[in-house]
């Protein structure tokens, strides 16, 4: 908690007992890494630290959403726009569709690589973040 105070561990939250919350930063897609501390059984003093980290739902769905809800807005105003403006451009909507769409689906492959880089950076700084905790805390990370 101190370090947290200091503005050296970011996210962090206290959850009861010997368990904790960090977020490990991945831009735009970041992690939570939860940790829990325990005494070593082998030893009489010492502990170890046990980590697990998961997706932050919130940013991947909406990014989802505001993709498949984006579609055919944009094929309808795109289709309206054209037909006004462009005596010669067919009034026939599949005509629009049959290029729009197709766009539409080129963009998944960029979201899908930014996706994992995001999710790549987040776990490599979730396991610096838990070797950092685990030195402060004077204990071993526990597989």
């Amino acid at each position: 908690r101190k370090r947290s105070q200091q503005g050296k561990l970011p996210g962090f939250e206290h959850r009861g007992g010997h368990v904790f919350r960090v977020l490990a930063f991945g831009q735009p897609y970041d992690k939570e890494l939860i940790g829990s501390v325990a005494q070593r059984p082998d030893r009489e003093r010492g502990s170890s630290v046990r980590f697990s980290s998961r997706l932050l739902r919130k940013l991947p769905i909406i990014v989802g959403l505001v993709m498949a809800l984006s579609i055919w807005p944009g094929v309808w105003l795109t289709h309206s726009l054209l037909i006004t403006y462009f005596e010669s451009y067919p009034q026939k909507m599949w005509i629009t569709c049959a290029w729009y769409i197709p766009l539409c689906v080129i963009a998944l492959p960029a979201l899908w690589k930014q996706f994992r880089r995001s999710v790549a950076e987040a776990d490599r700084h979730a396991l610096e973040t838990a070797d950092a905790i685990a030195r402060v805390i004077d204990a071993e990370r526990a597989p």
